[in-house]
């Protein structure tokens, strides 16, 4: 056997496996299922990809991190809703929550995180304890009260890091929190050294925007069973606009992180939403989140996966309706 061509080969063999082991399941399994959905019929596909209509404004925060905001809808008598979304990703997530809840009347808020989208990273970098301060001054710039603040996966564990600030200062904002596909403290064996090693690669950069690579099959892992082709290419889109450095620098802080032990001194009520199938924030954290809160209430999709707001907009937008509605004591539907 040609020895310099089985060396030329072991680095991608090595990358297969690392990603492998990062989407968890076999590389067969999961390409058997890429090779499935590839092949079902989208006869409705999803509008493009959009920042939303409404007002663009700046926030910096204490470290010179540039937070672009966009504002939607009028202030009605019902609470602003905020949303944050998570790693990777960009205010976009939240497309299909965000413009079914304008058009129900209320005003909602969406950002950037810092190093994603259209936001910068300021001299402090990435941290947990930075997502939650990161919130406060969205909500302090923007000045808004009585809010509803949702976050989605890492945007999750910045509502969690907000919402452990003195008591008076989450209460003059906050009326509720939304916590989806997230969890208060990291999970153990992350392999961050391989991931970063792997991401970091020449031959990951020349792979990752290739439907085909395994870079895809990472999306796909992120959902539920019979998703629709149209959502995780949109999915795939939003991570291609990630920077490299972004990739890396905000998952650090994220695998070894630990909240748990001060959630019980949460103030406000909150409302924590997962999926079943979620292979990436297992729903046993959200009942752990839902268990040490002291104000909770746990939805669970069944067969949903880690990309509820992309999997379940619609049914989500509903629960967040209906989480209003019960902060109200109003009479809610199902």
């Amino acid at each position: 056997p040609d020895r310099r061509s089985d060396h030329v080969r072991r680095p991608a063999t090595a990358a297969a496996l690392t990603a492998s082991t990062l989407v968890g399941g076999s590389v067969f399994a999961a390409s058997r299922r890429l090779r499935r959905l590839r092949e079902t019929p989208d006869p409705d596909p999803l509008p493009p990809l959009r920042r939303p209509d409404g007002e663009h404004r700046t926030v910096v925060t204490d470290d010179g991190t540039e937070l672009s905001t966009w504002t939607t809808g009028e202030n009605g008598p019902g609470p602003t809703i905020v949303l944050g979304h998570g790693w990777t990703s960009d205010l976009r997530t939240w497309q299909l929550v965000h413009d079914p809840l304008v058009v129900a009347g209320y005003r909602v808020v969406v950002w950037d995180q810092r190093g994603h989208g259209r936001s910068t990273v300021g001299d402090a970098g990435f941290g947990v304890d930075l997502l939650g301060s990161d919130l406060a001054a969205v909500l302090d710039q923007l000045d808004l009260h009585d809010v509803i603040v949702a976050g989605h996966s890492m945007g999750g564990i910045g509502v969690q890091s907000f919402a452990l600030d003195p008591p008076d200062v989450v209460a003059d904002r906050v009326r509720g929190l939304v916590l989806v596909a997230t969890l208060g403290r990291s999970v153990p064996g992350v392999p961050f050294s391989a991931f970063k090693a792997l991401v970091g690669s020449e031959r990951y950069q020349r792979l990752r925007a290739e439907p085909s690579s395994m870079a895809m099959l990472a999306h796909l892992r992120a959902f539920g069973p019979g998703i629709r082709p149209a959502v995780v290419e949109r999915n795939r889109e939003v991570f291609l606009d990630c920077p490299t450095s972004t990739v890396i620098g905000a998952l650090e802080p994220l695998v070894d992180f630990d909240l748990s032990d001060r959630l019980p001194t949460v103030t406000v009520p909150a409302l924590v939403v997962t999926g079943d199938a979620d292979h990436v924030t297992p729903t046993s954290r959200s009942s752990e989140l839902d268990d040490l809160l002291p104000d909770s209430r746990l939805h669970r999709f069944a067969g949903g996966g880690h990309m509820i707001p992309r999997e379940r907009p619609i049914e989500l937008a509903g629960l967040i309706e209906r989480f209003v509605g019960e902060l109200d004591g109003l009479l809610v539907g199902p």
